[in-house]
């Protein structure tokens, strides 16, 4: 039983400190409890994602979905929402721009890889993965 928690133990995320303004934080890439509110709530602008490369992009996603990125922010960087909410606008942004930058490798590489073995897998027992989008629902024929 111990060394099974030995080699979980090394699974598990380690923090990467990010800075925000003068202020260092540890932010821990997505774990499994954090994914699935994250997804439910960026699943409106979940493809916008992929062009965000500077705090000038983020402050565009925000005027559109700023309560979601703020949601996304406070639970991917462990701060408290109430917290989050009386931080300026610009730190916000710093802060989703770090968590993206830590989670950029799970998004870009990982997930698809994952996706694309689940796919297979599902094949080979005559089940399906959905390739769209995640929350979406194939059209009926």
């Amino acid at each position: 039983m111990q060394n099974r928690q030995s080699a979980l133990d090394a699974l598990v995320a380690l923090p990467v400190t990010i800075s925000v303004g003068d202020v260092k934080l540890d932010v821990t890439p997505l774990t499994i409890s954090k994914l699935p509110k994250i997804l439910r709530l960026a699943q409106p602008f979940l493809v916008l994602l992929e062009t965000v490369r500077s705090a000038e992009d983020v402050l565009s996603l925000m005027a559109d979905h700023g309560e979601a990125v703020t949601e996304i922010t406070a639970i991917a960087a462990d701060v408290p929402l109430e917290t989050l909410e009386r931080v300026s606008v610009d730190h916000v942004a710093e802060l989703f721009m770090g968590v993206l930058e830590v989670n950029a490798d799970f998004f870009a590489a990982r997930l698809p890889a994952l996706m694309a073995r689940l796919q297979a897998g599902m094949a080979k027992v005559g089940g399906a993965v959905p390739s769209g989008p995640i929350g979406s629902t194939p059209s009926a024929a």
